[in-house]
């Protein structure tokens, strides 16, 4: 439990700046192409939403205590798709995207920090029958939250916050599909990663120097490991201050918070912190 406390601590350092959001943008001519446009609070942004080739009108306002989004479909003006959350804000950021150019339909994307600071994205889309579909990523932010800029071609930046080795944050790419989010990036990055001591003998796969693995170990206490990326599933890449790369094999059982090596909590073999960036 004090483990799962202070890690949930950890999370309420992610701060960001205040409401801010970009002028929409004119839609391309090309309608294959990828689509994107960052909303501001309070402005009606006229876009296709459903891909019937009308006008849909998509608004959304926030203080920092609710958030309100209203979907209204052109072909469909009498029952508008409405979403709210009503918990104290940092930030917000709402955009318009395409995803998927192949299936003519675009995204409204939420990224915010809620109560407690605890950062969470939806992705609100439409399916072919006209009704709404909603996808929610707990623990991840567009990643910059407030700067804009979030997409490019089909990938939303984000940043996870993850307890793999301590509490840290992670970045990658990601898309959203009719299952939701997916990971269109190799891989996630660790932003920020510090050093952190081994405390017990470590269990990890040796890297020979083209990455493939090069047989099991077990690293000495007293050394130091700097975390490089993960798949937030089962491995971690790491660095060793004694040179060369390793892989952490972890295991998240339901439910669980602390990450398992093998039947250990990570804590029985590493020094790892959960107040965000600190070790």
């Amino acid at each position: 439990m004090k483990k799962a406390a202070a890690a949930a601590a950890a999370i309420l350092l992610l701060l960001a700046s205040l409401v801010s959001c970009s002028p929409a943008k004119t839609p391309p001519a090309d309608r294959a192409s990828y689509y994107y446009s960052e909303l501001e609070p309070g402005k009606e942004l006229l876009v296709d939403i459903d891909g019937d080739g009308l006008d849909d009108t998509v608004l959304f306002n926030c203080t920092d205590s609710a958030f309100e989004l209203n979907i209204t479909r052109a072909s469909d003006k009498d029952h508008p798709f409405t979403a709210s959350i009503k918990e104290k804000f940092s930030d917000t950021a709402v955009i318009v995207c395409d995803c998927d150019p192949n299936d003519s339909r675009r995204e409204v994307i939420v990224s915010c920090n809620t109560e407690y600071l605890t950062p969470i994205t939806v992705a609100y889309r439409v399916d072919p029958a006209g009704e709404k579909i909603e996808n929610k990523y707990l623990y991840s932010r567009f990643a910059g939250l407030g700067n804009g800029g979030y997409f490019k071609e089909g990938r939303i930046a984000m940043e996870i916050v993850t307890q793999v080795l301590g509490t840290n944050i992670v970045t990658a790419d990601y898309t959203v599909t009719e299952k939701g989010f997916e990971l269109v990036s190799d891989t996630h990055v660790f932003k920020d990663a510090k050093q952190i001591r081994v405390v017990s003998k470590l269990p990890v796969t040796v890297l020979d120097k083209n990455g493939d693995p090069a047989g099991e170990t077990t690293v000495a206490p007293g050394t130091f490991v700097t975390p490089i990326d993960t798949d937030l599933v089962s491995v971690v890449r790491v660095s060793l201050s004694t040179g060369g790369e390793a892989l952490i094999r972890f295991t998240l059982p339901t439910g669980a918070e602390i990450p398992l090596i093998g039947e250990n909590a990570q804590d029985d073999y590493l020094e790892v912190s959960y107040d965000l960036g600190v070790h």
